[in-house]
């Protein structure tokens, strides 16, 4: 069964700043997971980068088995 979250080396860089690193992640249908961690640990950019919100700097994801660079505000 296909993850319905899925990214494979997703990084972004803001400047010298590696927000997110090389994430891999699978987060298989209907499991519940969650995002912890301290300020400035990348949670918020993740999900930024999941919701095409911004770019990525390398890697890819999706979302429901859209590619997430493909999602946009018409869709």
């Amino acid at each position: 069964m296909a993850g319905v979250v899925q990214t494979d080396g997703l990084s972004k860089c803001f400047g010298k700043l590696r927000a997110v690193n090389n994430l891999k992640l699978d987060v298989p249908e209907g499991s519940i997971y969650a995002f912890l961690g301290p300020n400035g640990a990348g949670k918020t950019t993740t999900i930024k980068l999941l919701m095409n919100i911004i770019k990525p700097t390398g890697g890819s994801s999706s979302v429901l088995g859209v590619n997430s660079g493909k999602l946009d505000e018409e869709t």
